[in-house]
Formats: structure tokens, sequence, C-alpha cells
């Protein structure tokens, strides 16, 4: 989880300590966990989460643990809930739900108190259908329940509101995010001239992780060392019918070779590049580094770009990663 939901989840309790409202229907704050080992925790949980995905609009929606009517707060774990992973959640998700949606369970300090929340990823598969909901007031199960948020209450959806989603679903603009990590320990790269055309090749360690809500199909990848006077733009490109295919909240990790073309009369030798760039690398102030994807959408991703290995004290703390 990044620090970017914690701080939305945060401002939101703040804002609701504040002045006792949320103006949204992607936010259900809590007193404590579902008893998820008992059918009626289990069918409210079950029914809660669904009619928050389910409610129009496509950002991100939360479960916030800990917070009472009162805006009194308290501490709160998952193993409230009578699990001790979410694992045991995604189980219920799977077996009660049509389309299981995706979800992550964090937690957050808001004035000294740790509160667990959900945090439920958007989604363009609504409506999403419990299969069998039992309402345990009229003693009763429902089968392929649909709920939606309606202020606090959770009701069923009007044709309008089907409709609404089955919309969402061709206009919601979807979140694409990646970070990257290029190992430059011993950087070094070689160059060949052939017909007065210099190539430079670069083989580094790369990870990809996708931190969006969709697939990634990565077609190219440009790693641009920015020099000030000049730009020296290193391409990777992969084999079109075989893109680099990356799920959400998966990691892709392999070495790869990236090339550089450009005339010899530039006179720029491998030593110089090789000097011009870890300059660079060792301390950014001398130019900057960028990494970007080009997706199978034709859109091109910037990325957040870790390098792992270089001059760490020099670099952004926060997402370093070392492989």
């Amino acid at each position: 989880m990044n620090d970017e939901i914690r701080d939305e989840v945060r401002a939101k309790v703040l804002q609701y300590l504040s002045f006792g409202r949320l103006e949204t229907n992607k936010f259900e704050l809590k007193r404590e966990w579902y008893n998820l080992r008992e059918s009626h925790g289990k069918n409210e949980f079950l029914r809660d989460a669904t009619a928050i995905i389910n409610s129009y609009g496509g950002e991100n929606a939360f479960i916030v643990f800990g917070v009472a009517e009162s805006k009194e707060l308290f501490d709160t774990k998952i193993e409230d809930s009578g699990y001790k992973d979410s694992a045991s959640i995604k189980d219920i998700i799977d077996a009660n739900v049509d389309k299981p949606f995706r979800f992550d369970v964090d937690h957050v300090n808001v004035n000294g108190k740790n509160l667990c929340f959900i945090y439920l990823h958007p989604s363009l598969d609504k409506p999403h259908v419990i299969v069998k909901y039992v309402n345990d007031n009229k003693g009763r199960a429902q089968e392929n329940a649909i709920f939606i948020r309606s202020g606090s209450a959770k009701v069923s959806p009007t044709k309008g509101d089907l409709d609404r989603m089955y919309i969402e679903r061709n206009t919601i603009l979807v979140e694409r995010k990646a970070d990257v990590s290029i190992n430059f320990h011993g950087f070094h790269f070689s160059t060949d001239v052939n017909n007065r055309v210099a190539t430079h090749t670069l083989e580094r360690p790369l990870l990809i992780e996708n931190r969006g809500t969709r697939v990634l199909a990565v077609y190219k990848i440009f790693l641009q060392f920015d020099l000030g006077d000049e730009k020296l733009v290193f391409i990777h490109e992969t084999i079109a019918k075989k893109p680099i295919v990356i799920p959400p909240n998966d990691i892709y990790r392999e070495n790869l070779k990236f090339f550089c073309k450009e005339t010899p009369h530039r006179n720029q030798t491998s030593n110089k590049l090789n000097n011009v760039v870890n300059s660079v690398l060792e301390n950014p102030r001398h130019g900057d580094v960028v990494c970007t994807l080009l997706l199978a959408t034709g859109e091109d991703l910037p990325t957040n770009l870790f390098m792992p290995n270089i001059n760490h004290a020099k670099l952004p703390p926060v997402g370093v990663r070392i492989y």
C-alpha cells in the first residue's frame, strides 16, 4: 500500500472529525470490524462492500474501522474480524460475489490511533452481485442481490442506477501507475560503429511494479538521460506480438537490453558517455533520468524511477528498492 492511499484515508477521517460528515458514497466509517466468523457479520460486510463499489463514480473507496459516532477513535486490527490476514477475506468474496472485486487491507495512524481500513479498488465490473445474501432481520435469503449506497443506507438500485453502472464501464478513467527500479551498480554500456551509425548498448536488471487497477501491456521502454545540453534516449523494443504483460499488483523482473543510435560525427565515445551518465547517477543535480513505458493503448506512461545502489544519500529515500 502506498503513502498516497494512507494520506487519503487520514484526510477523510480528519474531515469527519472536524465537520461531522463526509459528502461521498465511497467512504464508510465503522466503530469496529465485522465479525466475519458469523453469518451476520459476513453478510453485512458483503452488502456494505458491494454497495460502495457499485455506487456511482470511479474514485477510490474505503471502509475504515475504529471511528465511533461520538468521533472517538479506537485502535483496530484485521484480527478483530476473526481472521489473521486478508487471504481469508478474499475467500469470502470469491465464494459469494459473482465478479470478485479487488481490495487491500492496511492501517493508518490518526491522532495516535492505529485505524485498520479496507481499500476497495475502482471497478469496471459493476454491478457486483451477491450470489446469496441472507438478511438476518427478515430471516430469509435473497439470491443475486445488488446494493448501492444512498446516503448512509444500502438499497437496491433502480434501472437508472444499473444503466449508469454499464455506462461507467466505457467512460471511467482507469488508474494506471507503475514504479520502475533499475540497478545501475557497475554501470557500463558498449558502443559499436557500423555504416557511420554508432549504437550504444546498455543491459540492466529492471523491475516494473504495476500499481494501477488495470493490466499493463508494454511495447516499448524508453530510458532517457538528460545531460543538460543534450539527451540520450535508450529504447528497449519488445516484439509487437508479445508485449510485456503485467497484471495489477504484479511485478515484472528481467535483464533487458536498451539501444541508443547516433551518428559518429557527434564524437560521443563509449567512455565519454559512461563518465557523463555516471555523473548524473552519482549526483542527480547534474542531470536527470526518466523512464517511460509505451503501452499497447498508445499511451506514454511516465513512471516513478528508483535507482538502487547508486548514491542513496542523494536519492529520494521513499520507494528505493535493493535487489
